[in-house]
């Protein structure tokens, strides 16, 4: 059922209302059930990749309020639902890893994906985010000065 969920929240022709249930059950399974997600191979794996995938996901206006019914909306919430339920040793250095390379993307969107994405395990993940700070701020830090406006809000929302 996670895989399927998985699938359907990435799927663009899906109605976004089928696929804020699909992140909806995911996030359910990842608090009630979060052995079942780390028991499961590559499930945290496939989740995270869902996050990414939607964080990335062109939306109208392309702006960062996270009050918007969207898919990114939908990502940042269910990533920020796994940094909370997860160990951080399952979630920190993935999502890390992911945000640190798509931080030094030429595409905008993926540069704002990872600001956001750093962002949203920041309540989770805190304890290794403080361990990190000397890597993390001056990544952030950098899009502050980013050429796109959009990329600029995100690293004020992560601040």
């Amino acid at each position: 059922m996670i895989n399927y969920s998985v699938q359907i929240a990435k799927n663009k022709d899906a109605s976004l209302d089928l696929r804020r249930a699909a992140t909806v059950f995911v996030q359910n399974v990842v608090l009630y059930h979060p052995n079942i997600v780390l028991n499961t191979k590559g499930c945290v794996n496939s989740i995270l990749n869902m996050i990414f995938t939607l964080l990335i996901e062109p939306e109208e206006g392309e702006g960062v309020e996270v009050g918007n019914d969207s898919a990114f909306v939908y990502a940042y919430q269910t990533l920020a639902e796994i940094a909370m339920q997860l160990p951080n040793s399952v979630i920190f250095n993935n999502v890390m890893i992911n945000s640190i390379h798509m931080i030094q993307s030429k595409n905008f969107i993926n540069r704002k994906a990872a600001v956001i994405a750093i962002s949203s395990i920041t309540e989770g993940c805190s304890n290794p985010m403080k361990k990190n700070m000397s890597k993390i701020i001056p990544a952030v830090f950098k899009t502050f000065n980013d050429k796109n406006n959009i990329v600029r809000e995100a690293a004020c929302v992560a601040m």
